[in-house]
């Protein structure tokens, strides 16, 4: 999300809590294309996708808008963004079932392959290593000029607004899974190792551990 008011760019990683915040910006899915005014030169079309990474936007349009405007994204406990992702999965696939629309292959694998259980999910999945592959934090952000926490959601969001001399608006909360359950729960002692595996990267660069409420 490109906002020209604030001259702010939000990297929205997927399950940060990223649509209620590009809501408080009046933005919302899918791809778009904003206008850049650049003073004494042409306008410049900004493009982006709903979850465009850092490399992929400065691929897409250049350095010179990347350092005249205030970057930012969230991140997420890797432990409990796979809980959320996995429970996030599971209503989309039955909504959009309920509608007669094409499923992504992930989530019928959760849902025939896995019969929709976690643990399963992540035995299953990690037997196919080429295949069960996650979109690093850490690379999707590389860059930015503040990287809050999903943990810290409205707190950190407050901080961005004074740095671009927004006034702060309390988050809504969109797109929520519905979980109540503390993420810890879902996890085995073999599954939540499985997962440190897979997402290792992130979890050590954000300094994660894995927590019981």
């Amino acid at each position: 999300m490109t906002n020209h008011e604030y001259k702010a760019i939000f990297l929205h990683f997927v399950k940060t809590g990223g649509s209620s915040i590009e809501n408080c910006f009046g933005s919302g899915d899918g791809y778009v294309e904003t206008i850049y005014k650049r003073k004494g030169l042409p306008d410049k079309i900004i493009k982006e996708n709903h979850h465009t990474s850092a490399e992929q936007y400065k691929k897409l349009n250049g350095q010179e808008i990347w350092h005249d405007y205030f970057k930012f994204s969230f991140v997420r406990n890797p432990w409990d963004w796979f809980v959320s992702h996995f429970f996030w999965d599971l209503k989309v696939y039955h909504e959009s079932k309920a509608l007669g629309r094409r499923q992504k292959y992930r989530r019928e694998f959760i849902v025939n392959e896995c019969g929709s259980d976690f643990n399963t999910y992540i035995r299953k999945g990690c037997e196919r290593p080429d295949w069960f592959q996650f979109q690093s934090m850490k690379e999707f952000t590389d860059g930015v000029d503040y990287i809050g926490k999903f943990e810290n959601l409205q707190s950190d969001f407050d901080e961005i607004c004074d740095k671009i001399s927004k006034p702060r608006i309390t988050l809504p909360r969109l797109k929520d899974s519905g979980r109540k359950t503390h993420y810890s729960e879902y996890y085995t002692p073999d599954t939540a190792q499985m997962l440190y595996n897979i997402m290792k990267k992130d979890i050590e660069h954000f300094n994660y551990k894995f927590e019981k409420e």
